[in-house]
């Protein structure tokens, strides 16, 4: 194995490879690069963990013929495919697979496929994280004889500055797929980006939801709390969905009430038109009985707090008008109401409900609400 072919794979990963946006693209143009210097990758994959509500594990496959793929491992799947597979292998004996498909006798679910898909030699890398974690990365061949010594040779030297840049690059993932499921996506996107001071705020005009659940206080003295939170999660899922659909983000949980906004989006339809249609949806799903509130004006959004603890919200007159239209649309028994900001620019049908007098407000506001009985 010539040493120049070494050192400058090695300088690529590490100077290069580092700054792809993505593990898959690294999995990708690294493969690309083999085959270049005379390796016969015909498949290339990376497999690791993360932390994430959702997903255990992410694997991204590349094949010159379908590009890069990429498969999601969610908490409850057990199957065997998972469990029994050669990356769990590699993390057993933290030594590499090296198996010959065509006349090993060793076997795992996923060598089935890869042999009707004319593979004929397979070989997983452990990648040793800094964290004493063991990750993946593996390579297959068609070509018959498989992967010669030098091949071999040069994927195991090239090992370790792989998982240096793929251990970056994970934490990365991590932090914004943790930071996104409990602050929301943009607002992950704006503390990765540097917006991290107390007091870093944004003003915008945008459409603001706020749901609750009718009867939740009662029926939280009358359930366990285990019930209490298998309804939430339900409720919870219910309107993230619809928030979701129309282009909107789940800003704050505020015990059974869920705050989201819906910027303006180029390419998309108006902002109020989403939020109304997505607090139409959550009426028709939801199993719950919940009521909605829809506003559109202008939100600071960033992070206030205290030195050491600071939250990423939205704040102002329009936020707070939100919330007392939600108490008037329970006042007034009905499940949906909007302001005369959204009366104005929206153009579904309505009926007023008249004017009221309301805390911390000077004037009376306009309450609506869809035409037609609640």
């Amino acid at each position: 194995m010539a040493r120049n072919r070494v050192g400058a794979l090695s300088r690529w990963i590490v100077h290069e490879a580092s700054r792809l946006a993505d593990v898959g693209e690294i999995v990708r143009d690294l493969a690309e690069r083999l085959r270049g210097e005379g390796l016969p990758v015909d498949r290339a994959t990376a497999h690791f963990s993360i932390l994430d509500p959702r997903y255990v594990g992410i694997t991204r496959v590349w094949t010159p013929d379908e590009g890069l793929r990429l498969w999601r491992v969610v908490h409850s799947d057990t199957a065997r495919d998972y469990r029994d597979s050669p990356l769990q292998y590699v993390r057993h004996v933290d030594d590499w697979l090296d198996v010959h498909l065509d006349r090993d006798a060793r076997d795992f679910p996923v060598f089935e496929s890869l042999r009707h898909e004319g593979y004929v030699h397979y070989v997983m890398a452990p990648l040793r994280f800094s964290d004493g974690t063991i990750q993946g990365a593996s390579w297959a061949t068609r070509q018959a004889g498989g992967f010669g010594g030098e091949d071999l040779a040069l994927l195991r030297a090239l090992v370790a500055p792989l998982a240096l840049v793929i251990e970056l690059k994970r934490l990365r993932i991590m932090s914004a797929a943790m930071l996104g499921e409990y602050v929301g996506r943009d607002p992950a996107e704006r503390i990765l980006n540097g917006t991290v001071r107390r007091g870093d705020l944004v003003t915008f005009r945008a459409a603001l939801l706020f749901a609750d659940l009718v009867g939740f206080t009662a029926m939280s003295q009358r359930r366990s709390a285990a019930e209490v939170v298998a309804c939430l999660n339900r409720y919870f899922e219910a309107v993230d969905a619809q928030v979701e659909g129309q282009g909107g983000e789940i800003l704050k949980f505020i015990g059974d009430g869920v705050f989201a906004i819906f910027p303006e989006r180029a390419g998309k339809d108006p902002a109020v038109e989403r939020a109304l249609a997505a607090a139409h949806g959550c009426l028709e799903t939801s199993v719950d009985p919940l009521r909605v509130a829809v506003h559109e004006g202008e939100i600071a959004y960033g992070n206030v707090g205290s030195p050491r603890r600071l939250d990423f919200t939205a704040i102002g007159p329009d936020v707070n008008l939100l919330d007392r239209l939600l108490n008037l649309g329970r006042t007034l028994g009905e499940p949906l109401v909007w302001s005369s900001a959204v009366a104005a620019s929206g153009s579904r049908p309505q009926r007023s409900l008249g004017r009221h007098a309301t805390r911390g407000f000077d004037e009376e506001i306009e309450v609506f609400a869809p035409a037609g009985a609640p």
